[in-house]
């Protein structure tokens, strides 16, 4: 019956596709070709490829329906020296990188990972190379961050090397029916380098504050008649504990455990057979070391009699509940960092792709991938140290402790593959670009933790296809209706201790749709909107600890925007988007007597209304000076269906609404001028609540300086946060205000050279 299930439904994609051919073939004579695909060259160092709608193009950008989309374009990460791809993306305006201060993360533990979010949405899917990395059958996944914090977000920067990236699209909302119906924050598509005609080898060494080194090497070539061509990169980056400013006391200190090194490796062979056809393959690899500090200590703390309590709550031995956080409390975890606690990841992505025909810039391909990814997390064995609930711990215990500390970890390891195969066809019949494409693949999961002695295997296949009709109408008008189809069956936790669990409603059969539509007024203005529905499948995580029976997610996302010119210099970008979750996963850890930390965390149903505004403008004053402002709104309503409050008295709708930032200022000023070029980004976030935030305002400058000394050599310099700023991004309620701090002032000086 299933089978019957998925065949029909897919039988009716088929079935719309062709009719779309048909009809759209009877009315080829129509077809306004006009200036659709013209390029427009702005007139700047920065100048990049345009449509007529002013969209920015990329190899991929035949996909996208226009909207809001900044490309990250190869000149200007080799310009500004952005050292990885989360240094490239939290420079587009909207974009939000949430984290800890540190590197690496906990696997399938949001609150410790890192999280992105596109108009304070964290719906969002990551590509590479046009390819979802999700992993279906897992807790966590690469390929998506849920803003509810109920999925892991894999930091950016373990996908590949910024060596190895030609352009990063970041599109805000659905994008495009390709991208999914759990895309409502929008797409972050990384592109890969492939080999140029002429042979040539990069080698960028840099050295800075606290120890930190990087080391590249880029080498790419062809054969002698170009058919065939090579990429390949190799990357090391590396670090000593890093420093921060505390924004409770106002001073500088050192971040015990934040140390670690990164390697990364990439290679990509094509085999062009004419401008149409060709077969590429190419290789990602990342291994990872990251310390694990957890957080750092409360300096607050330290002339009290509770510097090192086991409790959250000061006052929870005398059974009073959501009494105030006692400062001590994070110092519980503090001696993570001190002791080694770390993370490694490696993580690998193979691709083996067939391009068999191009029409009117629509690819047709088949690709066959395989993804295999594997974390370890290393924590402190403590089963001797007293932290329960009302244990308080003396420093001199906690010195005698240290002293004696034997370098033991408990080490859990979990394990990501998926394989799989993809199809696209695109064609153009007359005034309509088809798209229709399908993606079968086989996902698996693997958990061993020794200190809970438990281990779990989970299977699951997913299958999904898309139909995405571009209609020119003309060569100012255009509408993009699409339909998304997804079947996950369902899985089984396969347990060691015996007890397997198949949630009965793990299975998924849905099809979403959307349609987004561009309007060009004249040459200087042109006005886009979108409606896509939203839907996000329940995660194996999300069954876990839950005070109701959880629904899946669904909703509906609406984008309207405008872009417009003032001249060849002033360009003006404004957009809003409105989502509205009609069920949306709230979790986060609230306050638990009966737990060993006094917290755990809960999962319930919610209602979420999402509202985000994005104003930009570039200006070119002359030939040397630029500027860029931008200005974003984010403002979250999250409540819940069933629950006002939590066990502990906690008020839910606080907790998920207050603690991201309200607004977001950025202020980008570039000098270009021969061989040098600076650029000074100011980032301002304000309305912070202090009540998760130590100030109501952050001012962030970075800075990046660039002087070639001649065709082959490049010196350069980046400084970030220029005045040691004390700020966060993050709060946690049982950790405190001020746990995660960002790092503070750091320099980083290299060199580029090139032959």
């Amino acid at each position: 019956m299933l089978k019957s299930k998925k065949a029909l439904v897919m039988s009716v994609l088929c079935a719309v596709a062709s009719a779309g051919f048909v009809a759209s073939a009877s009315a080829a004579e129509t077809t306004m070709q006009g200036n659709l695909d013209e390029i427009i060259i702005e007139g700047s160092r920065n100048a990049v490829p345009k449509d007529s709608f002013g969209n920015v193009i990329t190899e991929q950008s035949y996909a996208r329906t226009g909207g809001d989309v900044t490309v990250v374009t190869r000149q200007e990460i080799e310009s500004k020296h952005y050292q990885n791809i989360t240094d490239a993306v939290k420079r587009v305006p909207g974009v939000h990188i949430n984290d800890m201060g540190y590197r690496g993360g906990e696997y399938g533990f949001s609150a410790y990972s890192q999280q992105v979010t596109i108009n304070g949405d964290g719906h969002v899917v990551v590509l590479l190379d046009g390819r979802r990395l999700d992993n279906s059958a897992s807790s966590s996944s690469s390929g998506s961050s849920s803003s509810s914090g109920n999925t892991s977000m894999v930091p950016l920067h373990l996908i590949t090397s910024i060596g190895n990236v030609e352009s990063i699209e970041v599109i805000k909302g659905p994008g495009a029916s390709i991208y999914g119906g759990d895309a409502s924050g929008g797409v972050i598509n990384i592109i890969t380098r492939k080999g140029a005609t002429k042979p040539s080898t990069t080698i960028d060494i840099a050295t800075g504050s606290w120890k930190r080194h990087t080391y590249g090497l880029v080498h790419n070539g062809s054969s002698d008649d170009g058919n065939w061509r090579y990429f390949m990169v190799l990357n090391r980056d590396m670090g000593g504990d890093t420093h921060y400013k505390d924004g409770l006391t106002g001073k500088n200190y050192k971040y015990f455990g934040t140390h670690y090194k990164d390697d990364s490796a990439a290679v990509r062979v094509d085999r062009q057979y004419d401008e149409d056809h060709f077969v590429s393959l190419s290789y990602n690899y990342t291994n990872n070391w990251d310390g694990y500090p957890v957080v750092p200590r409360d300096y607050r703390a330290s002339s009290i009699e509770r510097f090192f309590s086991g409790q959250v709550n000061i006052d929870a031995a005398d059974g009073k509940s959501h009494a105030p956080i006692n400062q001590g409390f994070r110092n519980k975890w503090w001696y993570h960092g001190v002791l080694g606690d770390y993370t490694t990841s490696k993580t690998s992505n193979l691709d083996l792709t067939y391009q068999f025909n191009k029409d009117n810039n629509l690819p047709s391909y088949i690709r066959a991938f395989s993804t295999h990814n594997t974390y370890e997390a290393a924590w402190v064995k403590n089963s001797n140290f007293n932290f329960s609930p009302s244990g308080n711990i003396t420093m001199e215990q906690l010195k005698a402790y240290l002293d004696s500390y034997k370098g033991e970890h408990s080490v859990s390891t979990y394990k990501e593959q998926s394989n799989g195969v993809e199809l696209q066809l695109g064609k153009r019949y007359g005034i309509n670009d088809i798209l229709f494409g399908v993606t079968a693949s086989h996902d698996t999961y693997n958990r061993v933790n020794p200190s809970a002695n438990t281990t779990a295997n989970i299977n699951r296949n997913l299958l999904t296809g898309y139909l995405q009709d571009k209609i020119h109408f003309s060569d100012k008008f255009e509408l993009t209706p699409g339909l998304r189809y997804l079947h996950a069956s369902d899985y089984t936790v396969k347990k060691g201790n015996g007890t397997d669990k198949s949630p009965s409603d793990s299975q998924v059969n849905h099809v979403s749709g959307m349609m987004a539509t561009q309007y060009k007024f004249d040459d200087t203005t042109s006005l886009y909107g979108s409606w896509a529905q939203v839907f996000r499948a329940k995660k194996v995580t999300d069954y876990d600890a839950v005070l109701e029976p959880l629904e899946d997610e669904k909703g509906n996302v609406y984008n309207v925007g405008l872009k417009k010119s003032f001249g060849k210099k002033t360009n003006l970008d404004i957009n809003y988007s409105y989502l509205k979750m009609d069920n949306a996963i709230g979790s986060y850890s609230v306050e638990d007597l009966t737990t060993a930390t006094g917290t755990k965390s809960y999962a319930m149903n919610a209602k979420q209304n999402k509202k985000a505004l994005n104003l930009s403008v570039e200006h070119q004053f002359d030939d040397n000076w630029r500027l860029g402002a931008s200005y974003t709104y984010v403002k979250t309503d999250f409540h819940s269906k069933n629950f006002k409050t939590v066990p502990d008295g906690t008020s839910l709708d606080d907790l998920l609404n207050k603690q991201v930032p309200i607004n977001n200022y950025q202020i980008d000023l570039g000098y270009d001028k021969g061989k040098f070029n600076v650029d000074l980004l100011t980032t301002i976030y304000s309305g912070n609540d202090t009540d998760y935030f130590t100030n109501n305002r952050f001012v962030i400058s970075d800075l990046s300086m660039n002087y070639k000394l001649n065709e082959k050599a490049t010196l350069y310099l980046i400084a970030n946060n220029l005045w040691n700023t004390a700020w966060e991004n993050r709060y946690m309620y049982h950790m405190g205000i001020g746990a995660f701090p960002q790092q503070g002032r750091r320099i980083l000086v290299g060199m580029q050279y090139k032959f």
